[in-house]
């Protein structure tokens, strides 16, 4: 993988991903923490899971109606146009080894749901980096979504956590996500 196609990815993310650069950057920084043996493979995928958020739908695009936090048709199809994007713009950087960006598409394809060890390592360091950067922008939501919504996501993203040890990396932080809800 070459060092300069993760470098332009952090910089397009950091120019254009204004209020999730923290969230994006900071999940590829817990897969490493997390799991040292983590590839560039992952750790892109792990900084680019989100990037469908930067582009709008396309005319052709029909998003389907998200019905829950953990709505799986939807963030399978949150995670297949992200891989789209994320898979243009490693092309648009230069980097073309085909092998390899399927295997970015298919971890960020899954990154809610998870699969295999290294895609449950993905959604593993992305619940923790939402559970870091993310809880106070969702509780400005709960005039909008309700406070028990927003408890079910911060549990849901708590408890979709596979490895003990992202688990308890996270514990503590979904601990001060409830208490600033209000509940203890």
């Amino acid at each position: 993988m070459s060092k300069k196609v993760i470098e332009k990815l952090e910089e397009f993310i950091r120019e254009n991903a204004s209020d999730q650069k923290n969230h994006w950057l900071r999940t590829g920084f817990w897969i490493r923490k997390i799991y040292p043996d983590a590839n560039d493979e992952m750790y892109i995928a792990s900084i680019g899971h989100d990037i469908e958020r930067l582009f709008p739908l396309e005319k052709e695009e029909v998003q389907p109606k998200d019905s829950g936090w953990d709505d799986e048709k939807f963030n399978l199809w949150h995670g297949g146009r992200s891989a789209k994007y994320l898979e243009k713009l490693l092309l648009e950087f230069g980097y073309d080894n085909k092998e390899s960006i399927v295997r970015i598409k298919r971890l960020v394809t899954s990154h809610e749901v998870g699969g295999n060890d290294e895609q449950n390592a993905v959604k593993d360091a992305d619940s923790i980096s939402f559970l870091e950067n993310n809880v106070d922008k969702f509780i400005d939501w709960i005039p909008r979504f309700g406070k028990e919504s927003i408890i079910k996501k911060f549990d849901y993203m708590f408890n979709r956590i596979n490895s003990q040890k992202a688990k308890e990396i996270a514990r503590s932080l979904h601990k001060k996500a409830i208490k600033k809800i209000g509940i203890s």
